[in-house]
């Protein structure tokens, strides 16, 4: 495929618009589109014993930041620290990190997210952001798996205590209540710059 072809690429999100994501464009994202697509794409491959979505996964990530900040900006970042995830597949990081065109779709849909969002540049790459999303790993790891890995089990970054903040969660939430729920935290976040 040649870079015109490329860059021409699109999908057609679920409220009709057309993104290109190889060529993002802000005006193209839409919070309606990415609190629906994230509440029906599944974490781990879907090898878990519950359904669990990459927006349950955002909600909790938003929950986890604002136990290390009041900052709103971070906290939104959090949320939406894999909204561009709405916009093609959730790829598991040990096959991600071979795939590096991926890497740079995702990094450009994720500077369009921050723009439409009016989030400032590469916030969602800030630390607080990487640990809640290490902590939601190893809660997911240990919560949600069938058989979680032996090399998260003996991982000390959460208590037995901490592990259950969001019980909900690990026992299934459906679809239609995590999109609400994730529109409920966008918007009680201040979100709504478009």
């Amino acid at each position: 495929m040649n870079q015109a072809d490329k860059l021409n690429t699109f999908i057609t999100t679920y409220t009709g618009k057309t993104f290109y994501p190889f060529n993002p464009n802000c005006e193209a994202i839409d919070i309606v589109d990415i609190a629906h697509a994230l509440s029906q794409k599944v974490r781990w491959n879907g090898h878990t014993t519950v359904p669990y979505s990459v927006g349950a996964h955002s909600i909790q990530a938003a929950r986890r930041a604002a136990l290390h900040t009041e900052s709103t900006d971070v906290i939104m970042a959090a949320l939406m620290h894999d909204a561009s995830e709405a916009y093609f597949a959730d790829v598991p990081t040990p096959i991600k990190m071979y795939l590096p065109d991926i890497n740079s779709m995702e990094d450009s849909i994720q500077r369009a997210v921050e723009s439409a969002f009016g989030l400032p540049e590469g916030i969602m790459d800030c630390p607080v952001v990487k640990t809640v999303d290490k902590e939601c790993l190893y809660f997911e790891a240990q919560q949600i798996l069938n058989r979680p890995p032996s090399r998260l089990t003996d991982h000390n970054v959460l208590s037995v205590s901490n592990t259950i903040d969001s019980p909900e969660f690990s026992e299934g939430v459906s679809s239609l209540d995590i999109n609400k729920l994730f529109l409920d935290t966008f918007y009680a976040l201040g979100g709504g710059i478009q």
